[in-house]
């Protein structure tokens, strides 16, 4: 953080940054499970692989394996090194429920990690069309809670978070990033990357995309309603080449138009 003030002439770090850095290196360090046992400390590679997959899978991360196993999927991958591998991907994670802290995902914004909800809430729904007397940003129209993970679709399709996900109380959790995953899990277990898409895909549409846009079109309707013009229309633009001999041709239909409205 002091290398940091080199490029603004020493000036100091805004105190609620430095607290937000501060707070997540703290957490971070006191809750790395993979500290002492990374793949090229001498410790893990003086054990036989049977003994370090036993470390690392049957007690550093069982209970993790176990919480999240429609994602992990422990028991049918038992015999896999998947588990051992995927493991020194998980880091941990802390989100404040403050208001200028609390957003995870906005709508339309790259994501880079998938989250494993530890303790806490997080919220999903989408940025409210805000009429002048509206006081709120967003509405959450779905909560996640312990033992529930999200960002799997995203990252599995390399798309930007379609909907807002916010902290609604303080959020524990662990992390899998998909440099991670894409460099050195999918393509190692293609197999597995088809299967945990497939997977994720039907989990998105059936339990929070049907239901938050659902919530979503009721707004825009209501809105719609109070609003004399610009009613907002959510269907996909299309892009067409127009020429200019179409350009005239419209061009020409539209005065006649107005001729007859005349």
């Amino acid at each position: 953080m002091t290398l940091l003030t080199r490029f603004r002439d020493r000036k100091p770090l805004p105190n609620s940054l430095y607290r937000q850095i501060n707070q997540h290196f703290k957490y971070y360090w006191a809750n790395n499970r993979l500290s002492q046992v990374q793949k090229d400390s001498e410790f893990i590679n003086a054990l036989p692989k049977s003994i370090k997959r036993g470390i690392v899978v049957h007690y550093l991360f069982d209970d993790i394996f176990y919480n999240f196993r429609f994602f992990f999927n422990p028991q049918q991958y038992k015999d896999s090194k998947f588990l051992y591998d995927v493991a020194f991907g998980i880091k941990p994670r802390h989100f404040s429920d403050k208001e200028d802290e609390n957003v995870i995902y906005d709508e339309e914004e790259e994501v880079l990690e998938m989250y494993f909800i530890i303790t806490g809430t997080v919220g999903i729904g989408y940025h409210l069309y805000q009429q002048p007397l509206e006081k709120g940003r967003y509405n959450i129209t779905h909560n996640l809670g312990s033992n529930s993970f999200f960002g799997d679709y995203y990252l599995c399709n390399n798309t930007k978070a379609e909907f807002v996900h916010i902290a609604k109380t303080e959020v524990e959790a662990f992390s899998l990033s998909k440099k991670f995953l894409i460099r050195k899990i999918f393509p190692k277990y293609p197999h597995i990357y088809r299967e945990i898409k497939d997977e994720s895909k039907y989990r998105y549409n059936a339990t929070i995309k049907d239901e938050v846009m659902k919530h979503k079109f009721a707004h825009i309707e209501v809105v719609n309603k109070r609003s004399t013009y610009n009613n907002i229309n959510l269907k996909p633009k299309l892009i067409t080449d127009i020429s200019s001999q179409q350009l005239l041709v419209k061009s020409t239909n539209t005065e006649a138009g107005t001729q007859n409205l005349r």
